[in-house]
């Protein structure tokens, strides 16, 4: 989740400091989560999502790339895409202060 980006040791030091002050997951859920990923694509019921989206990008994301934008973008022409520069694949943890003012931003532009 952290390889690639900018503040990837931090990140990874934060991940683990909030992993170790929970219960440990429960090994069989995470392999049915992996199985759920591994094989789902709900890629072809995007184009009837009813409202408006915003999606999130790390640009040094290596398990979901911000090439993955330009899919979205042709799936969900109306979709709002933000690529958060420096990050990897949890930008809301190694970037907290650009994240919450892209999400912010588009609250924004949902009110007016």
């Amino acid at each position: 989740m952290v390889r690639g980006g900018e503040a990837a040791r931090e990140t990874l030091r934060l991940l683990r400091r909030e992993l170790a002050a929970r219960p440990a997951p429960d090994p069989v859920a995470l392999a049915n989560g992996l199985d759920l990923l591994r094989g789902s694509d709900l890629r072809p019921g995007l184009g009837d999502l009813p409202c408006p989206s915003l999606w999130l990008f790390g640009a040094r994301d290596t398990l979901v790339p911000a090439a993955v934008s330009a899919d979205i973008a042709s799936l969900l022409p109306e979709a709002r895409i933000q690529v958060i520069a420096g990050a990897a694949h949890a930008p809301f943890l190694s970037h907290p202060r650009e994240t919450t003012a892209v999400l912010l931003s588009f609250l924004w532009e949902l009110e007016t």
